[in-house]
């Protein structure tokens, strides 16, 4: 899986949270170093993610900030080749 972060401010790109990491481990399993084809297999074993973060350390994110997570998928799509979308998100708004 690799991180990257839609949001300039942010120091980290990795997960906090595990739920980027948990949705990448279903999609295309799990793997290691150690043993390169995965203990476990996902729907996608040959899949390639690249998660891009918009939440902050907190887990906070406007509409503005997945508004720039999408418009960097949109930017980088031929760059990544990124051919399917998902978006794992929340609101207290309905």
């Amino acid at each position: 899986m690799q991180w990257v972060s839609a949001r300039p401010e942010l120091s980290a790109t990795e997960d906090g949270f595990g739920h980027g990491s948990h949705v990448g481990g279903v999609i295309a399993g799990f793997s290691s170093e150690t043993n390169p084809i995965g203990k476990y297999t996902g729907i996608a074993p040959e899949a390639n993610i690249l998660s891009v973060r918009i939440a902050d350390d907190a887990g906070n994110a406007t509409g503005g900030d997945l508004m720039a997570g999408l418009e960097y998928v949109d930017d980088n799509r031929d760059a990544y080749n990124i051919r399917v979308l998902n978006l794992s998100v929340s609101s207290s708004i309905a």
